[in-house]
C-alpha cells in the first residue's frame, strides 16, 4: 500500500484504524498554491483558531476580469457558483456553421463583438505560410462576422446536459458571489480565478472538424485571454490493422493507417474532412501563438498525448506554442491514465484524480492464473508477485455540476439539494481546466499591474521557466506569477 501522507496504517495500540485520511474539499487549489492552509478562513461564517483555516493570497477584493473561452460541450448559466453574470458571448457551434444562440439579444451582441474583433483574426490569418489555407479560412471568418448567429427558440440544452463543460468552467472561475453579492446558501466553492469570465463554445462530439475551426475563430474575435480545449478532436486516422493472416495461423503484416470512411452526412466527404483537418492544424498553430491555448493530454494511458495535443510531438511542423496538460494525483504523482510525458509533448501537470493500474510494475493478478507447474523459486522472482510501491490515491477533484435532482430526491419540493450541485471530476480535462484558470489569473494580474496580456508564445515560455528544476513539472501559481510579472 502507498506510504503517502494521505494513508494511515492501523494503530491497534491506540485504537486507531487504518485507512484513507480526509482532505480539504478544495485540495487541488491548495496543491497549486492558490489557497494556503493556516492563513485565514475561507468561509467567513466560521470562527477559526489562529493558524487554522485557509486564505487566498492571490485573490484581492477586486481584480480585472480576464476571459477564458472553453471549447467543449457548453456550460449551464444556472449554477449558483457560476452565475450568468460570469458568462458571456456563449455560442453553440453544433447548430449552424456560424453558431446558434438561445436568446435573440445574444445573437445581436455576438455579431457586434465578432465584427469589432474580426481584425484580430484577419491579422492571424495573414501570418499563415500557406496562401490556400489562409484564403479558405478567410472565407469562414467572413461568414462568421457577416451572418447573425441563428436564434433557436428553445431552452439551452447546456442547462441540462453540459456536465463536462460546466465542471471545467467551475474549476476555472467558480465563485461565491453574483454581481459582488455573496450567496451564503451554497458551498464556498472557488475556481482558480474567481474573477474570470467564461465564454462557453459548445461543439459537437462527432467526426466534423469545421465546428472546431469556427469555435477557435469565435474565441479570437471576442478576444479571449485564454482558450481551453479539454476535449479531443477526431484525427481521422484508424488504428493500424493487419492484413489477413497466413493459412498456418501466423498474423498478417500491418497495414498503413487509413482515413476513416466517415461520410456520415450528406455534405461531408473524406476529402472535405481531410481538408478541414489541414485548415484546423494551420489555424491552431497560429492562434496558439496569439493567445495561450490549453489542450488536455488525454486519458488513455498512452505514451503520446491524444489529438490535437499530439501535434506537439509530431516530427514535421510540431505545435510549438500550445500548452499540453497532464494529470497528477493528490501526491503529485502522474495519474496512471494521463497520456504522454514531458519528452512526448506534455508541458505541465496539474491536480486531478487517479485510477488503479494493473501491470507488471504495479501487480498483475491475472498473471497469477499462469502459475500451474511453477516452482516456488520461479514464482518469487516474478515482478507481478513483488509489485513496486502503489502510488494510487482515491481522491478526485470536486467540481460543480449541472443542477438537477436525482431519483432519490424526487419530491414535490422545487429546491435542488446541495449535493446535486457538485460532482467528483477528474481526467486531464480537470487538470487542463486548472491550468487555464491559473493562466487567466496571470493575465488578470498583468492587467492589474498596467501590463498587456501575454501572447501564447510568451505565456508558454513563462510557464516552462516557472517549472524548471522539477522532476515532474507540476503547476505552481507563485512561481508562475513571478515569471509573468517579472
Amino acid at each position: 500500500m502507498s506510504s503517502n501522507r494521505f494513508w494511515r496504517e492501523p494503530d491497534p495500540k491506540n485504537g486507531k484504524p487504518g485507512g484513507w485520511l480526509p482532505i480539504f474539499y478544495l485540495w487541488h487549489l491548495e496543491q497549486i498554491g492558490v489557497i494556503e492552509r493556516g492563513n485565514g478562513p475561507i468561509d467567513k461564517s466560521i470562527e477559526y483558531e489562529p493558524g487554522e483555516g485557509y486564505g487566498w493570497p492571490y485573490w484581492p477584493d477586486e481584480l480585472p476580469y480576464s476571459t477564458v473561452a472553453i471549447i467543449d460541450s457548453g456550460c449551464t448559466t444556472r449554477h449558483p457558483n457560476l452565475p450568468a453574470s460570469a458568462i458571456r458571448h456563449g455560442v453553440d457551434m453544433a447548430l449552424m456553421p456560424v453558431g446558434g444562440v438561445y436568446s435573440k439579444d445574444d445573437a445581436d451582441d455576438i455579431r457586434e463583438e465578432r465584427r469589432k474583433g474580426k481584425w484580430r483574426l484577419d491579422q492571424i490569418l495573414k501570418s499563415l505560410d500557406v496562401p490556400a489555407d489562409a484564403l479558405a479560412l478567410q472565407e469562414i471568418a467572413d461568414e462568421l462576422a457577416d451572418r447573425l448567429p441563428d436564434h433557436v427558440q428553445t431552452e439551452d440544452p447546456a442547462n441540462n446536459f453540459a456536465g463536462h463543460g460546466t465542471a471545467c468552467a467551475g474549476l476555472v472561475a467558480g465563485r461565491l458571489t453574483d454581481g459582488g453579492k455573496e450567496r451564503p446558501t451554497v458551498l464556498p466553492y472557488y475556481g482558480v480565478n474567481p474573477f474570470a469570465t467564461i465564454i462557453p463554445i459548445a461543439t459537437p462530439y462527432s467526426h466534423e472538424i469545421r465546428p472546431i475551426i469556427a469555435a477557435l475563430m469565435h474565441a479570437v474575435m471576442v478576444e479571449a485571454d485564454v482558450i481551453l480545449m479539454p476535449r479531443a478532436v477526431n484525427d481521422l486516422v484508424l488504428d493500424q490493422q493487419r492484413d489477413d493472416g497466413t493459412p498456418d495461423g501466423k498474423p498478417g503484416a500491418w497495414k498503413p493507417p487509413a482515413l476513416h470512411d466517415l461520410r456520415a452526412t450528406r455534405i461531408d466527404s473524406d476529402a472535405t474532412l481531410k481538408n478541414d483537418k489541414q485548415l484546423f492544424v494551420a489555424l491552431l498553430q497560429a492562434v496558439a501563438a496569439w493567445r495561450p491555448v490549453v489542450l488536455a493530454a488525454g486519458n488513455e494511458g498512452r505514451a503520446v498525448p491524444t489529438y490535437p495535443a499530439s501535434l506537439a510531438h509530431q516530427k514535421q511542423n510540431p505545435l510549438t506554442d500550445a500548452i499540453i496538460v497532464g494529470a497528477v494525483n493528490a501526491d503529485g504523482v502522474p495519474s496512471s491514465y494521463s497520456n504522454g510525458t514531458p519528452q512526448t509533448g506534455v508541458t505541465v501537470y496539474a491536480p486531478s484524480d487517479d485510477e488503479e493500474r494493473i501491470d507488471q510494475t504495479n501487480g498483475d493478478p491475472l498473471a497469477l492464473f499462469d502459475l500451474a507447474g511453477r516452482d516456488a523459486a520461479w514464482i518469487a522472482q516474478q515482478p507481478f508477485v513483488r509489485p513496486a510501491e502503489n502510488t494510487y490515491l482515491p481522491y478526485a477533484v470536486l467540481a460543480i455540476d449541472v443542477p438537477g435532482r436525482t431519483l432519490p430526491d424526487a419530491t414535490p419540493q422545487q429546491v435542488v439539494p446541495m449535493r446535486a450541485l457538485y460532482s467528483s471530476f477528474g481526467g486531464t480535462s480537470a487538470a487542463s481546466s486548472i491550468v487555464a484558470g491559473a493562466l487567466s489569473l496571470a493575465q488578470a494580474k498583468r492587467k492589474q499591474a498596467g501590463l498587456g496580456v501575454l501572447s501564447g508564445t510568451e505565456m508558454q515560455k513563462c510557464l516552462v521557466d516557472s517549472l524548471k528544476g522539477q522532476a515532474v513539472p507540476v503547476l505552481n501559481i507563485a512561481t508562475l506569477l513571478e515569471q509573468v510579472l517579472a
